[in-house]
Formats: C-alpha cells, sequence, structure tokens
C-alpha cells in the first residue's frame, strides 16, 4: 500500500514499521520473564512487610499489583508473533506499554502506601 498503513505482507511495511513491529515482538519475547520477575518480587515484598505494615493495606496493594500482571499475561497470550498488520501491532505496542506502565505505578506507590517517617 502507498499510503504506509499495511495490513498485507511483511514487504510492503516501511523500514520504519518493520523496526517497531520488531521492537514489540522483541519487548513480548521478554514479558514473560518480566511477570514471573513481577510475581516473585510481589511474594518477596509481602513476605519482608507482612509485620512492618497495615496487613488490609499490604493485601490491597498485592491483589491490585497482582490483577495487573494477569492482565499483561492476558495480552502477552493474545499477542500473535507472526502478524505483520502494522495496525494490529501497534495497538499491541499501546496495550504492553499501558499494562508496563501501571505496573510501574504499583512499584512506585509501594514506598509513599507504606513507609512511615517519624518526622510531623
Amino acid at each position: 500500500m502507498s499510503d504506509g498503513t499495511s495490513h498485507a505482507s511483511g514487504t510492503d511495511l516501511t523500514l520504519e514499521d518493520r523496526i517497531f513491529a520488531e521492537q514489540i515482538r522483541v519487548f513480548h519475547a521478554q514479558t514473560n520473564t518480566a511477570l514471573l520477575g513481577n510475581l516473585l518480587a510481589v511474594v518477596a515484598t509481602v513476605v519482608l512487610l507482612w509485620d512492618r505494615v497495615d496487613q488490609d493495606h499490604l493485601k490491597i496493594w498485592t491483589g491490585v499489583t497482582g490483577a495487573f500482571v494477569l492482565f499483561r499475561l492476558v495480552i502477552y497470550r493474545g499477542f500473535d508473533v507472526e502478524s505483520q498488520d502494522i495496525v494490529a501491532i501497534r495497538g499491541w505496542g499501546r496495550r504492553f506499554t499501558v499494562y508496563a506502565f501501571l505496573s510501574g505505578v504499583c512499584w512506585g506507590a509501594l514506598p509513599g502506601l507504606f513507609f512511615e517517617t517519624e518526622e510531623p
């Protein structure tokens, strides 16, 4: 196609499209390991903080963080690695980015939610 929005074969894609598609494939390939690491880090965090912080807050944080891991797993399983449809690949890129960002928000919120200071 000449409008740069190819849905057909990989030969119709621009160089920029092929590079972007490969970046998404690489990101996808690393997601499985990242999710496992995320789950292990959640378990370690719960074990380390269980007796030190409000357990109800810790349970909520664990549930929300775990939900994002599950959402990312669903997204991970739905991606077609062989797809050459750049519109679909860009959609997957947005999904991967949003869920990775939300997972980062959960981890970034950890200090503010649980660590108290002695200062007034």
